[in-house]
């Protein structure tokens, strides 16, 4: 006897190609009476996972993130196609495949085994179930006909496997025993083990859904992780466009002020000098900058004698600063300090840099400092 050519292809293979064949009709058989045509209109142009594989919930009604999985995963489920003639007669429902048999046998036994535990499978199988498990059983089946309106994956494996909607107990160990003979033919399970491997199968499932939710857990805190990250980008960067927008319009103001300066001294009036900028200055301790945490160090003091230290910065021009380092009143350094300079470094992604030989700072802060406590003051009385 001559065996039937057999193919075996992923679900979402099976998709693709149809819908290659559907687009692409009238190049692939461009005569009207080809077969190809016939076919195409026999299987329709709607081609899914759902008709094609079923016992998949609706994506309309249900979008989460199992569901989406449970749909990638009948993706990548292997269907056998064997060469047969469109008028051969058989039930498209009935599963001939081992795998396909055994998926569903799986199935039916996780819901067997809800209502009715036993030390074995073939315990579950052979005991009798009494008249509450029978009405337990209908109870299940009933709850879950009224939850999904008849469109639950339980449902349709029962509409499936035994051509009812609302299958008893009794005929779902039938169909569980029947289905049980054809895979021990094919060596798939063992009435010598009472059938271990089907409970091993359910066992394996149930690892790779927790591993599953596992990994999507990880992933989860990962990307949250990522989003906070990106929040405090997103607001250092508002920031730095808040400092450079003040310095901007700082610099405009003095600009405007020298050209009106200039123009008094032109029209005869009082004479621009650079003592016409009025200086200002902001002073603390270097115990409350390092409080704020402007100051991060200073080289060769002890921490306590940082009260000790007083830090004047005095606004040169728009953009020039002299910073005044004094000790109990002495003054032992004065640096020179451009708002461009520390601009530079900010935008470079230095957030340390050094004023002076000893004092170690917060460029991101010291930036800060500067903008509220004297480009802040500009313009005002």
């Amino acid at each position: 006897m001559i065996s039937k050519p057999v193919v075996r292809l992923t679900a979402k293979d099976i998709i693709s190609t149809h819908k290659l064949f559907v687009e692409h009709a009238t190049v692939i058989a461009p005569e009207k009476d080809d077969v190809i045509h016939e076919i195409l209109a026999d299987l329709g142009t709607d081609l899914n996972l759902r008709n094609l594989v079923g016992d998949l919930p609706d994506l309309t009604t249900s979008s989460s993130e199992e569901t989406r999985e449970m749909f990638q995963e009948a993706g990548e489920t292997e269907i056998a196609l064997t060469l047969s003639s469109k008028h051969d007669q058989f039930d498209i429902n009935e599963p001939t495949d081992s795998k396909a048999i055994f998926v569903q046998t799986k199935g039916m036994c996780v819901d067997l085994l809800r209502i009715q535990p036993g030390e074995t499978l073939s315990d579950v199988l052979d005991t009798p179930p009494s008249e509450e498990i029978r009405k337990k059983f209908s109870d299940m089946i009933q709850r879950q006909i009224e939850k999904g309106h008849g469109d639950h994956l339980l449902i349709r494996r029962y509409t499936t496997a035994l051509h009812t909607s609302n299958p008893t107990i009794d005929t779902v160990k039938s169909k569980i025993k029947r289905n049980l003979d054809i895979l021990e033919e094919d060596g798939l399970v063992s009435r010598q083990t009472n059938y271990q491997e089907i409970i091993n199968a359910i066992a394996k499932d149930i690892t790779n859904q927790a591993r599953h939710r596992k990994q999507r857990r990880v992933e989860k805190k990962r990307l949250n992780k990522t989003l906070t990250q990106l929040n405090e980008k997103e607001s250092f960067h508002e920031e730095q466009y808040t400092f450079y927008q003040q310095y901007i319009n700082s610099a405009l103001e003095n600009m405007a002020k020298a050209r009106n300066l200039r123009g008094s001294g032109a029209s005869g009036g009082a004479k621009a000098t650079n003592t016409d900028f009025k200086s200002k200055s902001v002073k603390y301790s270097a115990q409350r900058l390092y409080e704020k945490g402007v100051i991060l160090e200073i080289e060769g003091i002890q921490r306590f004698q940082y009260r000790s230290i007083s830090i004047e910065i005095r606004q040169i021009d728009a953009s020039k600063f002299e910073v005044h380092a004094k000790f109990l009143g002495n003054l032992v350094e004065k640096t020179e300090l451009i708002i461009q300079d520390l601009l530079q470094l900010q935008f470079d992604g230095v957030t340390v840099c050094k004023i002076g030989s000893q004092v170690k700072v917060n460029v991101n802060l010291l930036i800060f400092l500067i903008n509220k406590k004297l480009y802040g003051k500009l313009g005002k009385k």
